[in-house]
This record gives structure tokens, sequence and C-alpha cells, in this order.
């Protein structure tokens, strides 16, 4: 998958979603990831794992300074889906899907973008959640079976498939 990399740099205070969202609705990328981050926050709210369609707001919020030791996820116009682990003063973690975060010192952000085809996401009946498929360019406005071929590709392969799969099915 051909990409392209943009640092984003955060300053004290700012919000990490409403600022990836912010880069989303400027920069409108056809897809972007998370490829690394480092940086700190004052507090964060994030969804645990266990949470479902129909009880979604199992969360926790982390409040004093912490490391940010992973963010990552995917962006697109649709949405994002963004998950963070956070080391407090004594190395404990904490991690999950990131409701939202305030930053401490920094967040150095690098996003890789997608030169070629498209994220999106869409409903899924099984989840609840708007998931990932990845749309190539030759399918963005009919998109069927002829695309499952070259849709296998870079680390995203097993994603991009599982989502044609189930959006194929609907069809």
């Amino acid at each position: 998958m051909a990409a392209d990399f943009v640092a984003v740099r955060l300053l004290p205070g700012d919000n990490v979603m409403e600022s990836l969202r912010a880069w989303v609705k400027t920069a409108k990328p056809r897809g972007a990831w998370v490829a690394t981050t480092v940086g700190s926050v004052t507090a964060a709210t994030v969804r645990l794992a266990h949470a479902t369609a129909e009880n979604r707001n199992e969360i926790i919020k982390v409040t004093g300074c912490h490391e940010i030791t992973s963010l990552v996820g995917t962006l697109s116009r649709d949405g994002l889906h963004i998950h963070i682990t956070l080391s407090d003063k004594e190395g404990r973690c904490v991690g999950g899907h990131l409701v939202e975060a305030t930053i401490f010192t920094t967040a150095e952000i690098v996003l890789g973008v997608m030169r070629h085809g498209q994220m999106r996401r869409m409903h899924d009946d099984q989840t609840g959640f708007g998931e990932l498929v990845v749309v190539p360019d030759s399918k963005l406005e009919v998109f069927g079976r002829a695309a499952l071929p070259g849709l296998v590709g870079a680390s995203l392969g097993v994603i991009m498939m599982l989502g044609v799969q189930r959006w194929l099915a609907r069809r």
C-alpha cells in the first residue's frame, strides 16, 4: 500500500480526539492510520474491551500524568477508531478504545496517509459498530466481487477481507 506520512504535534491542553477529527476534516485523507506516537496526557476517558453495541459506556476515567505508550488506530471521513495505552509513574498500564484525552506536555503523532483506495466505516450488524472497509480506487463507485483478488495486500489485508465479505453478503 503506497502511503505518505504526516507528523502532527499536539500542545498542552489539546484534546487528542478533537485534534485528530479536525485534521481529518481539514486534510480530507482517503484514509489514514496512526503509525507511531509519543507524548503524555493529564486525563483520558477509555472504553473497555467488554463494551457492546447495547452497552457502549463501559468506560474508565484516567487522571494524573500518564505517558502514552501506544496510540494506534484508523482515521476516515466516516469516523475514527483509536486505541490507547497509558503508563502511570509506577509503570502500570491501562488501555482501550480512546474516547478522549487531554495532552500534558506534547503528543507527537505520525500518521500514515493512503495514496490509493479509501477507508470507509460501515455499520456491522454483528458487532453493532461502524467497522472498517477499504475500497480500492477502481471500485469506489461500483464495488463488487471483481475487487476481491486485488484487496489482500499490506497489513490491512485481513481487515479488508472481513469487511468486504460482510459487505458482499448484504448485496
